[in-house]
């Protein structure tokens, strides 16, 4: 999609997404905080075998246990927050575009539906409707979980180990030159059948 488009659409898309910009923002603000959060865990987890390894008394562990079971409470709930603001910020948006289509719709002369499938004028009013409240709404939420996911992960990977992090990395690398070479194989060998 060219820019142009994606700006036009986005124009478009702005007075739905304006109202609910702040709940929105929270929603991803606690994404960044839960991502961080899951982070918590394999660290404790390096430091309780870290303690039993060197032979210290159990009472080490508990303080990591702690803190595993604290990240965990206060991630959950904010993944639970961060989806129920998003989310539902989602449908109203839905909701509001939904609305102002059939405005639309009504003020449409009686040529406009001669000419259009009334199929495809259900198909917008739900279908596509429902793919754009999924845009607005999870596909923000996945995304941003991901990428914070991947940065944090990665952040706490160099921290702890920058040999093992770059070699635990190196599949990554190699993995998309890989695939190009046996698609593009595959397409020769099948290519002629």
């Amino acid at each position: 999609m060219s820019g142009s488009r994606f700006s036009k659409r986005l124009q478009y898309l702005k007075p739905f997404l304006l109202p609910h910009r702040y709940t929105i923002l929270g929603g991803c603000l606690m994404v960044v905080a839960s991502t961080a959060l899951d982070q918590v865990p394999p660290w404790m987890i390096k430091h309780i075998i870290d303690a039993l390894t060197a032979g210290k008394a159990m009472s080490a562990i508990y303080s990591p246990l702690l803190w595993i079971a604290g990240s965990a409470l206060i991630g959950a709930g904010l993944l639970l927050y961060q989806r129920l603001w998003v989310i539902q910020a989602s449908r109203q948006m839905e909701y509001a575009i939904r609305k102002q289509l059939f405005a639309d719709l009504l003020r449409q002369p009686k040529k406009f539906f001669d000419g259009q499938s009334i199929g495809h004028i259900m198909s917008l009013g739900t279908n596509d409707l429902e793919r754009v409240r999924e845009l607005l709404g999870p596909a923000i939420l996945h995304l941003g979980r991901m990428g914070f996911q991947m940065i944090f992960t990665l952040g706490c990977l160099l921290a702890l180990s920058p040999k093992l992090a770059l070699l635990g990395l190196l599949p990554t690398a190699v993995l998309p030159l890989a695939a190009n070479y046996f698609l593009k194989r595959v397409y020769q060998l099948f290519g002629g059948i």
